[in-house]
């Protein structure tokens, strides 16, 4: 639905123009967080007033562990996704990672109801977590 807007996490930095690129020619109106802090607010202002209509982005892309999107109020989107594995050698701060990500979203003031989705490969600690 148009109401309903996305921020997608990927862990790597080279990776996320390339998603980007990837969810735009698909049809999918993205805005990836990156660069100095006064372009960085410019796109998420631009994230932050979509009305979510055809050419207008419905997904914010951050890099996951960067310290520059922590913090963040993203209330204004209702989904997250982890685009891959997250990649950590210390379970504990997997977890850390993941919970700071989560809470973008699912946060104070926070008024829809939350989704969370991740790409699962077999075979990965992945699977072992979450089985």
């Amino acid at each position: 639905p148009e109401s309903e807007f996305v921020v997608l996490f990927v862990q790597f930095p080279d990776l996320v123009l390339h998603v980007q690129q990837a969810l735009n020619d698909g049809g999918f109106p993205s805005v990836a967080l990156k660069g100095t802090a006064l372009q960085m607010g410019k796109q998420l202002d631009t994230f932050l007033d979509s009305t979510g209509t055809k050419d207008q982005p419905r997904m914010l892309i951050l890099e996951m562990g960067n310290e520059k999107s922590s913090g963040l109020n993203l209330t204004k989107a209702n989904h997250a996704i982890f685009f891959h594995s997250l990649h950590e050698d210390d379970p504990q701060r997997y977890k850390a990672n993941e919970e700071q990500a989560i809470g973008r979203i699912k946060r104070y003031g926070q008024l829809l109801t939350c989704h969370l989705w991740r790409f699962l490969a077999t075979g990965t600690i992945d699977e072992e977590i979450y089985q």
